[in-house]
């Protein structure tokens, strides 16, 4: 699992956290590793499939990223594949505006993690319900806006 991957599986757990009393165990999820709790959160947005898997006759219910030999495809429904190459950076984008291309309801497990993309990073939305979205949103604007300042007085 590459940088990326694990980055976007990590903004969807500190959401899925917000708004809750849990303690977030750090021995669960170590990073640099493929561990069985890594890979349980990443089934809701991206699957490991076997290097013979014929992905025309793949099936499965909710939309997601299929890894395959180091190769990554976006799966929106039976017989809608799109093959993004080896860039997960590519393929993650393209998952995630898919969505609004083709006025695909999100999976419930995603929803934080693509109203995030939208209000932050694509900027298709200004606001999100969704208080742990907000407040996730205000604290990279923070993060942003603080790194912004030290590179005009840089300048």
């Amino acid at each position: 699992m590459d940088d990326f991957l694990r980055g976007a599986l990590r903004l969807m757990k500190t959401l899925t956290r917000r708004g809750t009393s849990s303690i977030p165990n750090a021995e669960n999820v170590k990073p640099n590793t493929n561990t069985s709790v890594e890979l349980e959160l990443a089934a809701p947005l991206v699957v490991w499939v076997k290097d013979d898997q014929d992905l025309d006759a793949y099936g499965a219910s909710d939309p997601h990223i299929i890894c395959r030999n180091g190769e990554y495809f976006v799966y929106l429904a039976a017989g809608v594949v799109f093959a993004c190459g080896g860039d997960s950076v590519q393929c993650l984008d393209t998952f995630f505006k898919a969505f609004s291309v083709f006025n695909i309801k999100v999976p419930t497990k995603l929803i934080k993690i693509s109203d995030f993309l939208d209000v932050f990073v694509f900027k298709v939305k200004s606001y999100t319900t969704r208080v742990g979205v907000r407040q996730l949103v205000a604290e990279f604007q923070e993060v942003e806006n603080a790194e912004n300042s030290v590179q005009d007085i840089n300048s």
